[in-house]
């Protein structure tokens, strides 16, 4: 599971504490003006799932130490903005992240994308897909909680639970493609 966190500095600066983090968004008149302003219209359709603007909550426990209620670990903590890059810029980001983290591409079991059926939005991950990250399942989520500023956090959630189960189930599944495990994602 990647993604970054002031909740994760506090766990390295208070060890012994158990740090509640989340997020959660509501449509509301005023939000989904803002969300349209700068946004504009970015859903869309993958494999025949509409993806619509959504709400939700999502909430976990983090804490540094593994003990028995523990089902998934947070091994990377970066964040790479597609912005302007190219898909040869953002390749060697994901490299260069990884490495860091002493794994190897060909480590990862599944990657959890954010795709929402917006051409614009969904071509680096379609490109990557071609790319360093072929022969990697890759898995959506929009399509079942909705677009929303916080969705991360409902797929942070997603992951947890393949974890734990050491499934995946075949609603989130992009090409049908499985892996033989289900350890890193």
């Amino acid at each position: 599971v990647l993604f970054r966190s002031d909740a994760l500095l506090l766990l390295w600066d208070f060890p012994g504490q158990n740090i509640l983090v989340g997020g959660f968004d509501e449509i509301t008149e005023s939000s989904q003006r803002i969300k349209n302003n700068y946004f504009g219209n970015k859903s869309g359709n993958i494999n025949g799932y509409s993806i619509r603007d959504g709400e939700g909550a999502a909430f976990f426990v983090l804490k540094k130490e593994k003990d028995s209620s523990c089902y998934a670990r947070i091994v990377a903590t970066e964040t790479i903005r597609f912005g302007n890059l190219k898909v040869g810029s953002i390749s060697e980001e994901l490299e260069k992240m990884v490495e860091k983290y002493r794994l190897g591409i060909s480590d990862i079991d599944y990657i959890l994308t954010g795709m929402n059926g917006n051409i614009v939005n969904d071509e680096p991950y379609i490109n990557l897909k071609k790319g360093i990250l072929a022969g990697i399942p890759y898995l959506f989520y929009k399509h079942l909680s909705g677009e929303y500023f916080t969705s991360s956090s409902f797929a942070i959630w997603c992951a947890s639970k393949m974890l734990k189960t050491q499934s995946v189930p075949q609603i989130m599944n992009y090409e049908n493609h499985v892996s033989s495990k289900v350890e890193r994602i």
